[in-house]
């Protein structure tokens, strides 16, 4: 008897929270697909390669870079997060991947935005 004078009206308040989240998640941008480097590397249109940076070049450094890419619905880098990989090496990579377009991405007939992973190599 001691929680029914505000376990209603916590009920309720719960309730209207849950159905405005719900009315939100409605309204908002669906989730960018994942797809695999190997099929996001066949929509390329444009591709720049990142410079090898002169200072890793001076110590001979070579590594891979990871870089997380969000692809828009026309085909534009729209963002960018560097996975793993050395500074210096990164930096190139995002600063090339920036540059890249590819072809539109469908899903179920209309255009889609695009997440993935891809993995840049810097050798000596």
């Amino acid at each position: 008897m001691l929680f029914t004078g505000w376990v209603r009206p916590l009920v309720w308040l719960l309730g209207c929270w849950f159905g405005i989240a719900q009315a939100l998640a409605a309204d908002a941008e669906p989730a960018p697909l994942r797809l695999s480097e190997r099929e996001v590397l066949r929509q390329v249109t444009q591709r720049v390669e990142p410079e090898y940076p002169a200072m890793a070049r001076q110590v001979r450094l070579a590594g891979a870079v990871d870089v997380e890419i969000v692809i828009s619905q026309e085909g534009a880098v729209e963002q960018t997060k560097v996975l793993s990989g050395n500074l210096l090496l990164s930096s190139s990579a995002v600063r090339a991947v920036r540059k890249w377009r590819f072809a539109p991405f469908e899903a179920n007939g209309k255009a889609a935005r695009v997440v993935t992973v891809l993995r840049f190599h810097f050798r000596m």
